[in-house]
Parts: C-alpha cells; sequence; structure tokens
C-alpha cells in the first residue's frame, strides 16, 4: 500500500496547479512514488510540464483569478530561483586543493577563512576528518572511530581538503548577478498576472531564453571563479634546478663552500642543499646545518618590539633613553628624540657603527664591545641629521634596539628572543649561545678565499647579528608569517609590515625589521645578513604565499641574496661573477705613499698601512685585510669582491682613494694631520 504524497508536495500543487488539474498531478505523482521525499522533487518537475501544456491551457485561463490574485506565486517562484541557485553553488562551489599539512587546514577554519573542512585520502577516498566552526572562535573537529590511522595520514600529508570558501569568487559573482534573478522572478509575476493571452505570456519563449540565461549564469561564475582559482601561482625552480645554481656557485664560480637552500610554497616544504660543512670536513650539509645568519637577526629584534607592542609592555613612540639609565644621554636634534621605531627602521640618524668600537680581534670585531662603551658612545654623539629624516642602515641602532628590549623585559636579548619567538615557533636550533650538540652541527664560515675564519660573538649588540639558526627553523619562521602555522606571533607579525618608511630608492621601503621590495607588481618582503664567515638570506611573496630561505659558510660579496630573490621571482637575474684580478708585482716602496687614513664618510674611515713589503686596508669597525697589487695604483682584496685606486701627487703621495664596489665609485679624500 502506497502512503499519501508528502506535504511538501501537496502545497507546492495547490500553489501552481488549477483546483480542476490537482487530482490528476497528484495520481501522476502517486504512479512514481519512490520514496516520501521524493514528491516534492517529482512535483517540481511534474508542475512545469501540466502549465505549458496546451490541453490545459484553457482551464489554467479560468482558474487564473482564483490562484493568482496575490503575489504569492511570484514571490516563490523568485525564492525558488534564488534558493536553486544557492543550492547548485555550494554544492559546485568545492574545490579540491592540494595536499597541505593538517595544523594548515584548521588555521583556516579558525581564522573564519572557510566555514568547514572535509578530510579525504588520497588514495582511498575515505572521510579522514570534518572540521566545522562551533562559533566564532571554537573548531569543532569530528574524527572517525579509527582516528590513528586517519591522523597518521594527516601528519604524512597523505590528505587532500573540499571545502566551501566563503570568501571565494562563487558568492561575490552571484551576489552580482542579483538584478538579473530578481528581473527573472519579476517577469514571470507579469506573466501570471496577465494571463496567457497578455504579452508577457505570449512572450514565453523571450522568457524561456532570459530562464536559460539564469540557468547558466552559476556556470558562468563557475567557470570564472574557476580560471581565477586555478590560475598556477608563481612557479619556484624544481630541486634540480636549485641545486645546479648551488653547484654553479660553489663548483665553478669558487663563491662558497657549502650552501643550504629552503623553499616553502602551498604544496609544502623541501630542502636543497650542496657543499660540505668545510674544507677539511666532507660531511654534507642539509636543513639542520647551523649558520651565522647575521643581520638577518634584526627581523627578530623588530618581531620582539611589535610582540611587546601587542602586549602593551612599550610603545613605537617611546624615546629610547624612557628605558635606558638616566646616566646615559641619548642624542637628541632639534627637540626630537629617537624612539624606537626609529630604531627598527633604521632611521635614528645613528651611524652603521659606533665610533669607539677598536676591536683587539679584527676577525671578531663585536667581542669586546661592552654596554659601557655603548653608553659612552651615545652620550657623545652628535647627530649629522634630522631624526626620521632618512633612511641610513645601522648595526647601532639594531643592537640598541635589542639591548633596550631585553632592559625592559628584565632579561637578556637571547632569553627573550628564545621565550617569545623560538619557543612558540618550535625554532630549537635557532640560539646565540650553542651546546656541544648545536655546536657540532655549526658549519665552519670562511672568507671569500675559502679559508676557514673563527665564528664571530655579538655580546652587546645582540639585536644587530648575534643569532645562529638553520634552514629548517627558518622555514618555521617563513611559515608563521606566511599564515601556514597558527602562531600567537601573527598579529605582530603582520604589524610589521604596517609600519613603513622610505629608504630613497624607489621600489625599496623598510618596514619593521623588514625590507620591502616592489618588483612586477607584487611586493617581496626580504632581509639579508653577513659575518665574517657567512651569508644568508630570508624573504617571502605574500600574495603567493611562498617563501625562501638561503645559508652560505662563506662570506662573499656575491652572497646568496640573488639566489633567495630569483627564488621569487624568476625576473631577478642571478648576480654575475666577480671579475678575475691578476696580482702584479711592484715596487713596495711605492707603500709608504699610500699609508694613511682616508675619510669615506664622517663616520667611517679607510686605514691603509704597510706591514713590510704587504698593504693593508681597514675599514671603521670591520676587520683588516690585505690588498693585492694588480698595477702600481690599482688594488683589489681577495675577501671582497671591491678593489682601491690611489690618486697621488708629483712626488708619488696618495691624495685621495678611490673604492670600487658594488658598480659604485666612492672617493675617500686623505685626512689632515694634526700636529
Amino acid at each position: 500500500m502506497r502512503s499519501r504524497p508528502s506535504k511538501t508536495a501537496e502545497t507546492i500543487v495547490a500553489v501552481f496547479v488549477p483546483p480542476t488539474c490537482r487530482e490528476e498531478v497528484l495520481g501522476d505523482l502517486h504512479e512514481r512514488y519512490r520514496s516520501p521525499g521524493q514528491y516534492a522533487l517529482d512535483a517540481m518537475r511534474t508542475v512545469p510540464l501540466v502549465i505549458y501544456s496546451r490541453t490545459i491551457r484553457a482551464k489554467f485561463t479560468r482558474a487564473r483569478r482564483e490562484i493568482m490574485s496575490s503575489k504569492t506565486a511570484a514571490i516563490v517562484v523568485a525564492m525558488l530561483i534564488w534558493i536553486g541557485c544557492i543550492v547548485w553553488i555550494v554544492n559546485a562551489g568545492r574545490p579540491s586543493l592540494p595536499a597541505l599539512p593538517y595544523s594548515e587546514f584548521l588555521v583556516k577554519v579558525q581564522t573564519g577563512q572557510v566555514s568547514s573542512v572535509v578530510l579525504k585520502h588520497n588514495n582511498s577516498n575515505t572521510v579522514l576528518a570534518t572540521c566545522r566552526m562551533k562559533d566564532s572562535t571554537t573548531v569543532r573537529t569530528v574524527l572517525p572511530p579509527d582516528y590513528t590511522s586517519a591522523m597518521s595520514a594527516m601528519l604524512e600529508n597523505k590528505v587532500r581538503v573540499e571545502m566551501w570558501d566563503p570568501s571565494s569568487g562563487y558568492l561575490r559573482l552571484f551576489i552580482q548577478f542579483t538584478p538579473l534573478f530578481l528581473c527573472a522572478g519579476f517577469w514571470t509575476f507579469l506573466m501570471i498576472r496577465h494571463g496567457p493571452n497578455g504579452p508577457f505570456f505570449r512572450s514565453l519563449r523571450l522568457l524561456r531564453v532570459v530562464a536559460w540565461g539564469v540557468g547558466l549564469l552559476p556556470l558562468l561564475a563557475l567557470d570564472m571563479t574557476s580560471s581565477a582559482q586555478s590560475k598556477p601561482a608563481p612557479a619556484v625552480l624544481s630541486d634540480d634546478e636549485i641545486r645546479k645554481i648551488l653547484i654553479e656557485r660553489i663548483d665553478v664560480q669558487h663563491q662558497s663552500v657549502g650552501i643550504v637552500v629552503g623553499v616553502i610554497t602551498p604544496e609544502g616544504r623541501r630542502i636543497v642543499s650542496y657543499g660540505h660543512f668545510a674544507q677539511s670536513d666532507p660531511r654534507p650539509l642539509n636543513g639542520d646545518t647551523i649558520f651565522e645568519i647575521g643581520s638577518a637577526t634584526k627581523v627578530f629584534t623588530s618581531l620582539l618590539l611589535a610582540d611587546m607592542v601587542q602586549h602593551g609592555q612599550v610603545a613605537l613612540d617611546d624615546p629610547v633613553s624612557k628605558y635606558l639609565p638616566k646616566t646615559v644621554k641619548v642624542p637628541e636634534r632639534n627637540g626630537r628624540s629617537i624612539t624606537l621605531v626609529d630604531l627598527a627602521t633604521h632611521t635614528s640618524g645613528l651611524p652603521r657603527l659606533p665610533g669607539n668600537m677598536t676591536p683587539k680581534d679584527p676577525g671578531n670585531p663585536y667581542a669586546d664591545y661592552t654596554v659601557d662603551q655603548l653608553y659612552q658612545f651615545l652620550s657623545s654623539y652628535q647627530l649629522t641629521r634630522d631624526i626620521g629624516s632618512k633612511y641610513g642602515y645601522s648595526n647601532l641602532g639594531g643592537g640598541l634596539l635589542g639591548h633596550v628590549l631585553a632592559l625592559r623585559a628584565g632579561t637578556d636579548y637571547e632569553a627573550l628572543v628564545v621565550s617569545r619567538i623560538c619557543d612558540p615557533l618550535r625554532m630549537k636550533s635557532t640560539r646565540i649561545t650553542l651546546s656541544p650538540e648545536t655546536k657540532a652541527r655549526l658549519a665552519v664560515g670562511h672568507n671569500a678565499g675559502m679559508a676557514p675564519v673563527e665564528n664571530w660573538d655579538v655580546p652587546t649588540l645582540a639585536g644587530a647579528g648575534a643569532l645562529r639558526s638553520t634552514a629548517n627553523d627558518l622555514l618555521n619562521f617563513l611559515a608563521a608569517n606566511l599564515g601556514y602555522t597558527n602562531s600567537p606571533l601573527a598579529p605582530p607579525m603582520a604589524a610589521m609590515l604596517k609600519t613603513r618608511r622610505p629608504t630613497g630608492q624607489a621600489d625599496l621601503e623598510v618596514a619593521l625589521g623588514w625590507h620591502i621590495f616592489t618588483i612586477n607588481g607584487k611586493e617581496i618582503v626580504w632581509h639579508n645578513g653577513g659575518t665574517g664567515g657567512y651569508r644568508s638570506f630570508m624573504g617571502y611573496d605574500p600574495a603567493a604565499k611562498i617563501g625562501v630561505v638561503a645559508l652560505s659558510n662563506a662570506e662573499t660579496n656575491i652572497g646568496v641574496d640573488d639566489i633567495g630573490r630569483h627564488l621569487l621571482d624568476a625576473s631577478v637575474p642571478l648576480a654575475k661573477p666577480p671579475a678575475v684580478h691578476k696580482e702584479v708585482k711592484v715596487d713596495p716602496k711605492l707603500f709608504d705613499g699610500y699609508a694613511g687614513t682616508y675619510q669615506l664618510t664622517p663616520a667611517i674611515a679607510l686605514v691603509i698601512t704597510r706591514e713590510g713589503d704587504h698593504l693593508f686596508l681597514q675599514v671603521t669597525g670591520q676587520p683588516k685585510f690585505e690588498i693585492f697589487p694588480e698595477g702600481d695604483r690599482d688594488y683589489f682584496l681577495k675577501v671582497v669582491d671591491a678593489q682601491i685606486s690611489f690618486v697621488t701627487d708629483g712626488q708619488g703621495r696618495a691624495t685621495e682613494l678611490i673604492l670600487h664596489q658594488g658598480g659604485l665609485d666612492q672617493h675617500a679624500k686623505r685626512a689632515v694631520t694634526q700636529n
């Protein structure tokens, strides 16, 4: 015995079908019955056939006033159009995305990027878990009974996600077509109101065209959105292509002993390495090899600043003097004080290095610089430009910022970085002080001649460049900046990019710690670093969600910056190898006319000294290096791609020198000797 049609089906028939035809329609539904829930669907399929049937057209005309005396039918039709389109969009708009770590799916749900997530196994297609927003802050995750295998698959990235993203183009395009949907509903209303003899019913063919158009709009929206969503992200070179670059850089150009490159994309992360721990140590490098990262430390220092601002412990506009001992007089100019944000953006007016920095060991220049010396320099220094008026990169400023923040937190700089950044981001190898285990993973640093050098110690100005880290740790750091991992540091990381100041270069800005390079209409966020034996680069493309780390255990002028930028944007060329310079024999007596001090800037002097038959150059705050003749007045350095030319008078005494480096010719006049 068949049960009666569902109430939904009866309601649909009562609204659309004239009384004289209702039994016929209901009888047809009885014959087609399969399940109670099917009645409503069958009713919707049957009713149009009945309405447009020529045999009942006359009956429909007579019953028109009885049924269609109000706007109810037109409203129902419009609602059905809306509901049908929404249902279609919801069901069609579930894109399958590439496999990503399970934690990244949770982040998307927690941050409101998606309302629900369904994880399926790549091979078996079985549902592993579902995540839905329980409220604005809680994620409800449902795992199957065999949750052990499910979690194992998630951790091994053997999953894919199927989700509806309310921020995607489906809903936006659908809303844009709202007027067309309303017009279709209103047209239907007019057709019913005026009956089969009215102009609107006679234009049924036109209405059908409009209806077909309305039906195709979601398909058009799907096509347009799919095209936008399926547009491939900027391609990052393959592992083999990256390795070829490293081989060329190390074996052909001889610009490093070993390089490790880390890449993070929406598809995951990967490590490519080539070379060795040292010339005398054939161990291969990997993602856990430790390098000195130099000035890339400044990004961590500025993140500490942004995080302490978020917690209300400091303010960007706080004067530096607020957190220093009262006995320290921080330089001011025109009534303005140096603030924390001035230090983070290199606009404080402080020099690159303190003038009283005279290292006993040029190979470890920061090791013996004390806090007392720092305070003495600050109390005696006179600013040469207005605070905040001009960008001027300052290691002193970065180190002072780290020192001040540590004083405010009541701890030392390393402990502050570890507790606030390294621990939350699971960067277990990022430290200043190395344990025996981590020291065994520290690659040996080399100078430009590929000779091993000692490591740098930076106790007082630690915030400028004291950290040591690995490619894996720095990828963790970039993953947090790109939003791949959920982190309490997400707000301060975002805040770092909101504060920006010009650098004087059209396509380059400085944010808190980071530099932002604009190329091809997109932004590349980056910082590099270098010490006596290492070079580093880390950067990311926020739009494409790609990050790159490059670490080298040799301090060369070419470094690894170009590799990092090339991987982030293929239009950035790789650097050309430095020109080859050949040493020639000259009369050592010439050196007496070259020895002396040459002032490059008010804060930077180049000191030329003779030691026997050798000539040396020392830049303020840097080690002393030998320069080699390639002519009577032309010399070159082997540790960096730089050359020196002496301009002499009639007696062979140099009156100035010209420093050729980085495509620039910088003139330094001989300093006048005071008698």
